[in-house]
């Protein structure tokens, strides 16, 4: 699917395109096979169905039309798709020399050397190295001592393993690299947990604190209810105490009126 969508984009969207593949995504020969196919020919027998072309290439067919009057046109619709594809795409392979397969894969796939320009590496030089390993480390640490801590260490330990190659550097830089961030998101949610907790203290602290000052305020408003209950109190004796002397004085009235 990924290589229908590669050839679709350049020969059909007219995109320059690569196609980056490293040794270790070459789980079976045969798609190895296939990569020869297409560095040979521009096309892979049997990759399309006839239903896809037809969907495919009349998309093709206004510019096919057009090419028509130069020497050396294709003479399909087809040709043209794979005349598109040459044009516009580019492979691009990335092989260990030292993997066991390699020499049983070149051996087998003759378009890796006589279609292709073939790029040796044998070693970085110790500047190349360093560039390439801060680039890749370089956030992991926050100031310049640091990061050239970790891009010596980082050499220094390619160095110990017995013939690792430039690939084997990148392989442990980006190892090194996707573990640091592993830990950080994993810090970051630990970190995220704990300031969701201190909010919720705060909140809690917070309607700790209200409660309290509205029970103060209720207190205050209990003890001067008391004080008026009290003083209502006060002056309900007063008042029945007046009520028994006015009492005393007409009941004496009432005998001395009987006397008379």
């Amino acid at each position: 699917r990924d290589l229908k969508q590669v050839m679709q984009q350049a020969a059909i969207e007219k995109q320059h395109t690569v196609l980056y593949i490293e040794d270790h995504q070459l789980i079976q020969p045969s798609f190895l096979e296939l990569l020869n196919s297409l560095l040979s020919a521009g096309e892979i027998p049997g990759l399309w169905t006839p239903e896809e072309l037809e969907q495919l290439l009349p998309a093709l067919r206004d510019d096919f039309s057009e090419q028509q009057e130069t020497a050396g046109a294709p003479r399909t619709l087809f040709d043209f798709f794979v005349a598109r594809c040459r044009s516009y795409m580019r492979v691009v392979l990335s092989m260990d020399p030292q993997h066991s397969h390699f020499l049983p894969y070149c051996a087998s796939n003759p378009a890796l050397f006589t279609t292709c320009t073939v790029i040796w590496m044998d070693q970085w030089s110790k500047q190349g190295q360093e560039s390439v390993a801060m680039r890749q480390l370089a956030e992991m640490a926050s100031d310049d001592n640091q990061k050239q801590v970790l891009v010596t260490s980082a050499t220094e330990i390619h160095k110990t393993q017995q013939g690792a190659t430039p690939r084997h550097l990148v392989s442990l830089l980006r190892t090194s690299r996707q573990l640091y961030e592993h830990h950080v998101a994993n810090a970051s949610e630990g970190t995220s947990h704990l300031k969701k907790g201190l909010e919720k203290m705060k909140q809690v602290e917070a309607t700790v604190q209200e409660l309290q000052g509205k029970a103060a305020t209720q207190q205050t408003e209990l003890e001067q209810k008391q004080e008026l209950a009290k003083q209502a109190l006060g002056n309900i004796k007063v008042a029945m105490g007046n009520a028994g002397a006015r009492k005393k004085e007409v009941e004496q009235l009432e005998e001395q009126t009987k006397a008379d």
